[in-house]
């Protein structure tokens, strides 16, 4: 049953997760097996960032964010 909140519902094209998706890989991150997200190294987290992850908890379960290790996961 969909969580996310009405206004990232509609900033994500929710309750469908790829905008999101798309838009978190298209920043670099990548998500590991155990459904968390992990930023190159160096990368600066923004706002923008931080909703699409939130949403994607909120609406379907994933992790949260998690320093980036050598090699990513």
């Amino acid at each position: 049953m969909p969580q996310a909140t009405a206004s990232l519902t509609e900033e994500w094209n929710g309750p469908d997760d790829g905008t999101a998706i798309e838009y978190l890989e298209g920043r670099g991150f990548v998500l590991t097996r155990d459904f968390h997200w992990v930023p190159t190294a160096g990368h600066v987290i923004s706002d923008k960032d931080r909703r699409a992850v939130i949403f994607l908890i909120q609406e379907w379960d994933f992790g949260g964010i998690i320093e980036p290790q050598s090699p990513v996961p």
